[in-house]
C-alpha cells in the first residue's frame, strides 16, 4: 500500500483526499510488528487480509457495547 521501501514505525499514517480531508483510513504503528487500520473501505481491508492473513479484524468499542 505504501511501495516497498516504505517503513512505518512507531507513528500514525492518515490518508487524506487532494483536497485534504480525511479519506477513511489510519494505520497506526508502535513496533514493525503491529499495526492497527482502521478504515470502512472494505477494498482496504480485503487487501490487508489477503497480504497477511494472520490479521484478526477488531470491532471498535462503541460497537461492541451496542452505542
Amino acid at each position: 500500500m505504501l511501495g516497498d521501501d516504505a517503513q512505518l514505525i512507531d507513528g500514525e499514517l492518515i490518508a487524506c483526499n487532494a483536497d485534504g480531508t480525511s479519506a477513511g483510513l489510519a494505520v497506526r504503528a508502535s513496533d514493525s510488528t503491529w499495526w492497527d487500520v482502521e478504515t470502512s473501505m472494505q477494498k482496504v481491508l480485503d487487501r490487508v487480509s489477503l497480504l497477511y492473513p494472520d490479521a484478526e479484524e477488531v470491532l471498535p468499542a462503541h460497537l461492541l457495547d451496542g452505542g
